[in-house]
Parts: structure tokens; sequence; C-alpha cells
């Protein structure tokens, strides 16, 4: 009988193995790893005394409160988590029962605001009033805007997310594919103009999917969810594969990628200074930004034209 593989700071069977370093590591030396390093990426950053957390409900977001929780003393915050509920029938009922349930277990302040509360419309509903829009890119444009009216409720100026490194790499391609630099800086400092969009914090930037999803499961907060009914529309899927593939046969490909996209950040950052655009407040809702319309009220006109029904905003 073959012997498993053994941690490589203990005598434990390995549950982990990086297939690029060789590194084996049982649950313990795992976790300790992954809280590790989102404790040193946390320290890159000044941190407030309240720090939100993006809480979906979902398996990256779980596992990046319940690492945070850990953490909380040694990085002197306190945490309060913050939840979109888009209104996705089917979907989004069980994702956040799941999350009331964690942050009562982890005793985190809970906070969820809903696009039907905010925009008068579901996302469901917007997607059934006009055939013409895409489900992804329209719940993306709202919900970033509900994260930023619920942080401004709650007094919270940095938000942390659940991306992880394989998300970095995805979004890196994308943005690359769609020739798109401006959303590579997004939100890494806030926006200079305006206090009332929040800096992103993303601790889990050096952290794999499969590290993230194995700490979620070893702190035994992860539960069974339907996928998003949306999923299949985004392109992401379509990126996430082709690195799949790459890492399977060049292990490395996603951490490299990752490196990649946090160098060429850092280096838009730094020419960026010297020419930010200024900000001016929405003509319809009063928001700041770079258009005299924003992308939330000009794609609410379009679909209230769709139905002549009034914008709530």
């Amino acid at each position: 009988m073959v012997d498993r593989p053994r941690c490589a700071f203990c005598a434990e069977h390995a549950i982990f193995i990086d297939r690029a370093s060789g590194l084996h590591l049982c649950g313990t030396h795992l976790k300790r790893s992954v809280e590790e390093r989102v404790f040193l990426e946390m320290q890159m950053h000044t941190l407030p005394p309240t720090l939100g957390v993006a809480f979906s409900g979902g398996k990256d977001s779980t596992a990046l409160l319940a690492a945070l929780t850990a953490l909380q003393k040694r990085l002197r915050i306190q945490i309060i988590a913050l939840t979109v509920d888009e209104g996705i029938a089917g979907y989004r009922e069980d994702t956040i029962s799941h999350a009331k349930w964690v942050c009562q277990t982890l005793h985190i302040p809970h906070k969820i605001i809903s696009f039907k509360e905010l925009f008068g419309w579901n996302l469901d509903e917007m997607i059934s009033a006009s055939c013409t829009i895409h489900a992804c890119t329209v719940c993306g444009i709202f919900r970033r805007r509900a994260l930023e009216v619920l942080a401004e409720r709650e007094g919270v100026h940095t938000i942390a997310t659940g991306h992880n490194q394989n998300d970095a790499a995805q979004t890196f391609l994308m943005n690359l594919f769609s020739a798109d630099l401006k959303k590579m800086v997004a939100g890494s400092f806030g926006t200079p103009g305006s206090s009332r969009f929040s800096k992103r914090i993303k601790p889990f930037s050096t952290v794999s999917e499969r590290e993230v999803t194995l700490y979620g499961v070893l702190c035994n907060l992860f539960k069974e969810l339907v996928e998003c009914p949306y999923a299949h529309q985004a392109v992401r899927g379509e990126v996430r594969s082709l690195l799949s593939e790459l890492e399977l046969h060049r292990p490395g490909t996603i951490a490299h990628t990752a490196a990649c996209e946090r160098a060429v950040r850092t280096e838009l950052l730094a020419r960026r200074s010297s020419g930010i655009i200024p900000l001016v407040p929405c003509s319809i809702c009063g928001w700041p930004g770079s258009h005299a319309v924003c992308q939330v009220c000009t794609t609410l006109e379009k679909i209230n034209q769709r139905v002549q029904r009034p914008s709530v905003l």
C-alpha cells in the first residue's frame, strides 16, 4: 500500500499539494499558511478602525470572513459584513440565508441592501424588461453601486473582497482582451476627488482558489449552494477554462499571471497620479462619476423606457 504524502512541517497527512513548488501541507498548516498570507497582505494597507467585507455568502467571501475574523485581534480592527441582494430567484434566497448563518456563527455584524430597495427593480425584473441587457454586465454595475451606498450608510471607507489569485489572473486577461487599462486600477486607492467611493483591498490576492476552498471547508462554514443561473453568460468562464488548461500542463501559470497583474497595476497607478480625471455629479442621481450621466442611471433609463416606468433614483 502506497503511503499518503506527509505535511512538509509535521507528520500529519497532507491535504494540499502545491504542484508548482511541490510543497505538501496538512489541514493545520494550510490554514496557518493562508492566514499568514492574508495578514501580510493586510499589512500592506493602512487599515481603518472598521473594515467592511463584501459578503455574498459564497465560498470565497465566506472563507475571507472566517480568515479576517481569525486575524481580527492581530489586525486590531472591527469587521462588518456587507451583503447585496440582487434578487435572483431560486439562488439568492439560499445564499442570503447562508450569509446570515455565517455571520451569526462568527459573531460579525451583518447589513444587507437590495437592488429592489435601491433601484426599484431586482435583477430578474431588469433582465425580463430588456432582453438586450447582459445579466452579468448589468449586475456588476448595480452591485458596485449598491455596495458603495451600503458602505456609506455604515460609515465604511475600506472594503475587503474575496477575490483570490485565480480571480486576479482571470481579470487581468479579461482586461487585456478588452484593452481596458482603467479597470486594472479601479478602486485600488479609492477614487480621488470623492469620499463616496471606498478603497478596495483583496486579502486573498496571493491565495489560490483551491486553498481558499479548502480553508473554508476546514473552518466548517461551507454549504453546497446552487450556481447563479446567469453564470453561463459570463466571459470569465471561458477565461477560467483557458487558465485551468494552462495550469494543468504548466503549474504556476495562474500564480505568475496574478503576479504580473499586480506589477502592471502598480506601474499604472504610479503613472496615473498626474492624470486623474475630475469627477462630476450625475445629473440624475448626483453620484460622482466621469460622465454627466452615470452608468447606473444610463442603464436604468434604458430599462424604464422599455416599460415606460419612472426611475426611483
